[in-house]
């Protein structure tokens, strides 16, 4: 029997896209939106810390978008593709040979990466025309920092604002 001795985390992360309708500017502009009073500063203070992207549909906006979809679990953006199957029936080989070859297993995981990366411009293109006009703030929050920030990654606390959650786990 193997027994773990050293440290062990559960520990979880989260990034999310909010669409927020105007930039934030002030204090106010957070407290509107967020009922919490206890996420106001770290709102703000985060929010204050970045440049917002103005959503519109250009190459630059869907690129910073789809980059951050692309390195987490999205809800929508689920890995359906069986690139195992797949490429075993396109080379006409055995998933046992697919997993004793290094080179077909790069060649699968490269065209798995392609369709991801595919699913996620896609998804990135029709948040960009649903709310277009706003103004896109990337929030990053883990239950690693203990606290009010496992609150922030955990709880609904975008008060009706529309965006999408990214976790990282």
């Amino acid at each position: 029997m193997k027994i773990k001795a050293d440290f062990v985390t559960n520990s979880s992360s989260s990034s999310f896209i909010v669409f927020w309708p105007h930039k934030i500017e002030t204090m106010s502009d957070v407290s509107k939106y967020i009922q919490r009073q206890a996420f106001h500063s770290h709102i703000f203070e985060d929010a204050d810390n970045q440049n917002p992207t103005e959503v519109k549909l250009t190459k630059d906006v869907v690129l910073l978008i789809a980059d951050e979809l692309e390195h987490g679990y999205v809800h929508g953006i689920e890995d359906t593709w069986d690139r195992e199957k797949s490429f075993c029936k396109r080379h006409g080989i055995t998933k046992e040979q697919l997993r004793d070859n290094r080179y077909w297993q790069n060649q699968a995981w490269r065209e798995g990466e392609i369709k991801h990366r595919e699913q996620c411009t896609i998804k990135a293109t029709q948040l960009i025309e649903q709310y277009e006009g706003t103004y896109a703030y990337i929030f990053n929050y883990g239950d690693e920092d203990g606290g009010i920030f496992s609150d922030l990654e955990h709880e609904n606390n975008w008060g009706g604002l529309p965006y999408i959650q990214i976790s990282k786990h």
